[in-house]
């Protein structure tokens, strides 16, 4: 017990006496962030997050977003359309979830309605008609009530309003 408490006060005690963090000048920031940007696309929200870890006054954090979105290395259009693209297609979300990702991350509505509204509703179902075929090999259960109402469920966690699902079964259906 002595042991425990011992070594739990070394640990505390270390934490104490850590060095502060070094004060990271506005050009820098530019640089380490612009740097993290160019590799992939991302939001406002993203590099708040990542300015909220360093310890820089409020002020040169606000300067380092305006120079990164002056220098177009942040535009929040650009990210919701990529955003919204890359979860459709690869990851086959719908709608409604590609919605509260967004508003997570604190994209205007304007713009996600526009991302969203660039999505064609037929390539949409069709995609969600392949998955559900998909999830129906997996699904075990004989009775087709069942197995409907898995696939509705699947289909409504990934975030596609009714009518969609309705025509994705019914075109499944059709095709067995």
């Amino acid at each position: 017990m002595r042991k425990i408490l011992y070594l739990c006060s070394v640990v505390f005690e270390n934490k104490s006496t850590m060095r502060e963090k070094k004060h990271i000048s506005v050009d820098d920031m530019v640089h380490r962030l612009a740097r993290w940007c160019s590799k992939a696309e991302h939001c406002t929200f993203d590099v708040r997050q990542k300015l909220a870890a360093v310890n820089m006054p409020e002020s040169d954090k606000e300067e380092v977003i305006r120079i990164l979105v002056r220098e177009k290395f942040i535009n929040d259009e650009r990210f919701c359309k990529a955003f919204v693209n890359d979860r459709s297609k690869y990851y086959h979300w719908g709608m409604w979830k590609l919605r509260y990702a967004l508003q997570k991350k604190e994209i205007p509505e304007q713009m996600i309605d526009a991302a969203i509204d660039a999505i064609p509703k037929e390539d949409n179902i069709k995609r969600l008609s392949i998955t559900l075929f998909r999830k129906r090999k997996i699904i075990k259960d004989k009775e087709k009530a069942e197995i409907h109402l898995r696939l509705t469920k699947f289909a409504e966690s990934k975030g596609f309003t009714r009518d969609e699902i309705e025509q994705a079964l019914k075109i499944m259906e059709d095709s067995l």
